[in-house]
Order: C-alpha cells, then structure tokens, then sequence
C-alpha cells in the first residue's frame, strides 16, 4: 500500500472492530462463467439474485449508494493450457479478467473469496480532493476507475484501484458505501490536522472505514 501519492489499493483490511485482529477470514462464493466484468483484490462486490459475485460497479450510476456483500479477496478457477500456458492448472488469482472462460471441474463456475464480515476495518486511500480531520464519522461513496465501461485495477498484481470519493463526504448518507471511522496511522499517511472547525483536506489520504451499506447489515446515517 502507498502513502501520500495517487497509488490507491481499493478497501485493504486493517483489524475487526469486534476481535481487534483481521484473521484473514473469508466465505466462498461464485463468479459466472464468462462474467464479463473486472474485479480485482480489494474491490466492492454484490451477491446477485442470480446467486453470483458482481463488481458493485455492475449497479452504475448508482453503485454509489447501493448495499455490498463484502471485498473481493481473489478467486480460483483453471483455463485451457492453450490460453495460459505459463500456468494452466493453478486456481489461484488475485483477480477476475472480464470475459474469462474457466476449465476443469467447476459446475458454478469460479470460487470467489469474499471478505463479508461487516466489522472489518478497511484502509482506503481518498481521492485527489482529500478529507478534512472532522469527516471522520461521516459516510461517503466509493468510485471505480474505467476504461470502455470495465473497471481498471493493476493487471500485474490484481490490486484495485477503486478509491473513497472525497466529493461525496458530508452528506452522511445511511445507505452511501462506507462510514469513515479515522485515518489510517502509518507513519506515511499524509493525516489532515485538527483545528477549528478543522484542519485542510490532505490529498491521497487513506482512511479507515467500516462498510455502511452491508447486504448482512445495515448501519446508521453518519453525523
């Protein structure tokens, strides 16, 4: 994860605020064979009522304010050799390639693994516009980078890059995507300063938030 330059890694969990420690928990789900959509590691994502995995982008332009089963944490599935001859019978990726054809002995198509705990605290870097100190407590949306309508995220590692919209803060939505609980405290993270009424938004912040709109829970508005 990068501190205080425009390198976002979508939500990255940080601790449970019920355990205190994020044990790398996460529930099995399924991704459609050919599921024509991106979703890289740290992305929000839906359960369906088609019983599958969706990139919470697939509800644009409202994804903004619409419930999340939890963050995409990787998948499994094998390909034909012919289509990935470095590594035909791995399952292990860290991200879904729009469009993908799976292979092998998978009836539902692809394993998801979702981090749907409600009570993890994620870090997510705020985009360029930046928080000021007293948005904590506040809800805000996520936004999705993309390219000819397919989410962006890095391709070599499989890391989102979907950031918190720094514009969206404020208006303490209960069903907005995340609720900011404080900032983020590694040493690196450029922290607005405390003042009256507060201190200047600080661009490329990262944040630590809770899911407000969880299809498992549903939160307060913010204050």
């Amino acid at each position: 994860m990068s501190y205080g330059q425009n390198a976002s890694s979508g939500l990255v969990p940080v601790n449970s605020t019920i355990s205190g420690i994020y044990n790398g928990q996460n529930r099995q789900y399924y991704i459609k064979n050919t599921y024509n959509q991106n979703i890289f590691k740290g992305d929000l994502v839906f359960l369906g009522d088609d019983g599958y995995i969706h990139t919470l982008y697939d509800l644009n332009p409202n994804y903004g304010t619409a419930p999340a089963i939890g963050v995409f944490n990787g998948c499994s599935y094998e390909q034909p050799s012919a289509q990935n001859p470095t590594d035909p019978a791995n399952p292990g990726r860290p991200f879904w390639p729009q469009g993908t054809v799976i292979y092998g002995n998978y009836p539902y198509g692809a394993l998801a693994y979702i981090i749907d705990d409600p009570n993890i605290v994620y870090s997510i870097q705020v985009n360029v516009a930046g928080i000021p100190w007293n948005a904590v407590g506040s809800t805000a949306s996520v936004a999705f980078p993309t390219t000819g309508g397919f989410v962006n995220g890095n391709v070599n590692t499989g890391q989102s890059l979907m950031v918190l919209d720094g514009n969206t803060v404020g208006a303490d939505l209960q069903d907005a995507n995340l609720r900011i609980i404080g900032f983020d405290q590694n040493p690196n993270n450029n922290i607005p300063l405390p003042g009256p009424p507060a201190g200047p938004a600080a661009p490329f912040v990262n944040a630590l938030v809770l899911i407000q709109n969880h299809q498992y829970l549903q939160r307060g508005p913010g204050i």
